[in-house]
């Protein structure tokens, strides 16, 4: 496993949970060498990882998801090092790895450190690698906080993430564990990209999309690009970038209206479970729209309502909690609420057919 560098800061590195070094290997499995195998509790993967290292025999780990090898997650502990096989259902690691290593945040910048491995990349591709992740940590993060009013770092969910990893693969897509293609998927607050959907090579070299991700998870926010269509113009404008051709990301309030009048068009052939899909899509374009007439302050406080257990004056209609799931259903219906009492402001196009 090639070994994987992050740019110093400040000359102080810091090395992930516990005083052994040891990796992280999205989508990855380490067939063989098994000694013990057995049921997490939860799935996390972390739980396999932190079992490894607190046993002097193992020396690599591989975490399976539910409903793989059984309905629960599965931890195989390993006394030898497997070569490492791609797997869209595993999660691998080594006890005394060369994966990530964590950047001491500057005051003001980032308050928990973030990790990237790119150890599947060309050597040469670590440059890059290691300005990418400086530059989402220190210039895409901030705008993130002052967003969202509040850190992950203060558990305001329960997740208590306490840092934020990237995973960078060679290729065109990452797999879901149904076996899926995607561009960029992140699980809580770990990110994992294909090369060429990751920014890596990009001259504004950082991520944005992915991050946020993270940080609704973290928050406990409505989540489901409900507000990447305003984060991402956000960031993009005060970073001095073109937004022609960003996705869910309208130039301007026209481009906004034109884009949810396109799909109000889409939905009315849609059913089943497209239009379920339809239903939470439909209202990411009202809410870029929303972002353009009311501004960022509004929006961003619109957000953070949505964190967390909210409960709203009403209880959602059955047909929104189809849509949405009841726990999601409770966000959308406080945010909708807020929007109309505080700011006098309706999606009066949103249709009745999803619930809203």
């Amino acid at each position: 496993m090639k070994s994987v560098m992050l740019v110093l800061f400040c000359c102080l590195l810091l090395l992930p949970t516990g005083s052994l070094a040891a990796s992280v290997e999205s989508y990855t499995d380490r067939p063989g060498s098994d000694y013990k195998n057995f049921e997490l509790p939860q799935p996390d993967f972390k739980l396999c990882q932190d079992t490894c290292l607190n046993d002097p025999k193992c020396k690599a780990w591989t975490y399976v998801r539910p409903n793989i090898t059984g309905p629960k997650a599965h931890c195989w502990l390993k006394d030898a090092v497997p070569k490492a096989v791609s797997s869209p259902d595993c999660i691998s690691g080594t006890r005394t790895g060369t994966s990530a290593v964590g950047v001491k945040p500057e005051t003001g910048k980032a308050d928990l450190p973030f990790y990237i491995d790119c150890s599947r990349l060309e050597r040469s591709k670590q440059p890059l690698c290691n300005a990418y992740i400086a530059n989402t940590r220190d210039k895409v993060y901030p705008i993130l906080k002052e967003f969202a009013g509040i850190s992950p770092a203060d558990c305001p969910a329960a997740y208590c993430c306490d840092a934020i990893y990237y995973t960078i693969i060679p290729g065109d897509a990452v797999y879901t564990s149904s076996g899926a293609r995607a561009g960029g998927l992140t699980s809580g607050n770990r990110i994992t990209y294909a090369e060429v959907f990751s920014g890596l090579t990009d001259v504004d070299n950082y991520d944005v999309h992915e991050l946020f991700h993270a940080y609704s998870y973290c928050t406990g926010a409505l989540d489901e690009h409900v507000f990447h269509g305003p984060i991402q113009h956000l960031v993009f404008t005060r970073l001095g970038r073109s937004l022609k051709g960003a996705q869910h990301t309208a130039e301007d309030r026209d481009t906004a209206v034109k884009w949810k009048n396109n799909y109000l068009e889409r939905l009315k052939a849609m059913s089943g479970p497209d239009l379920d899909y339809g239903c939470t899509l439909i209202l990411s374009f009202e809410m870029t729209v929303a972002y353009f007439d009311l501004g960022e302050d509004a929006i961003g406080q619109i957000y953070r309502l949505s964190m967390g257990n909210p409960n709203p004056a009403s209880a959602p209609k059955q047909r929104l909690a189809e849509v949405w799931g009841n726990e999601r259903a409770r966000k959308v219906k406080v945010i909708l609420e807020a929007l109309r009492k505080n700011y006098n402001y309706s999606f009066n196009d949103l249709p009745s057919i999803c619930g809203y």
